[in-house]
């Protein structure tokens, strides 16, 4: 309705635009409705949400928050974008970070530091995060390092050894 500066129309024909381009479909739930003869456009449009948006079930939606654990090799960034889509489903409200950082600390793969996470007093999320990307490139950063010493060493360890010539016993092989 912005687009078209609509928004200045009268309610009813606000309603009657929005009838006209639903669609047959639509427009024999609308139908359905209760009490929609004299409803403004913002009624008949939570009416529609109401129909099509599917109802949560918070039990089952929080079932599924406790049921997800970091993967091997899935970044913590990733894992806790996973856990805080899910969060939304749970309707946790001011506690959603504290559930966060229980849920963290808890399916982290990484044992030590799950450990060190849990010694910290008055853990938040800003704080656990910090210290999950801190350990997490720490750790890539060492692989890199490492990979690059062994292959140097690698390259050491190799000595030229002469070439290894088949002994001549003067006999052809018989058989």
């Amino acid at each position: 309705m912005d687009a078209t500066s609509l928004n200045a129309n009268p309610e009813s024909q606000k309603v009657a635009i929005l009838l006209h381009v639903i669609g047959e479909e639509c427009l024999e739930i609308y139908n359905t409705f209760n009490e929609v003869s004299s409803a403004s456009m913002n009624d008949i449009l939570a009416k529609f949400e109401d129909y099509f948006v599917p109802q949560r079930n918070i039990t089952y939606e929080r079932q599924r928050l406790f049921l997800l654990v970091q993967q091997e090799g899935q970044s913590v960034d990733d894992f806790i974008t996973e856990l805080r889509k899910q969060l939304r489903n749970c309707d946790y409200g001011s506690l959603s970070d504290s559930v966060l950082v229980d849920k963290l600390v808890r399916w982290l793969c990484e044992s030590r530091l799950r450990e060190r996470l849990m010694r910290v007093p008055d853990l938040d999320i800003k704080k656990a995060v910090d210290m999950c990307r801190a350990v997490e490139t720490s750790k890539l950063q060492a692989q890199v390092y490492f990979t690059e010493e062994r292959s140097i060493d690698a390259i050491k360890r190799f000595k030229t050894s002469p070439e290894v010539k088949p002994r001549d016993t003067g006999q052809a092989n018989k058989f």
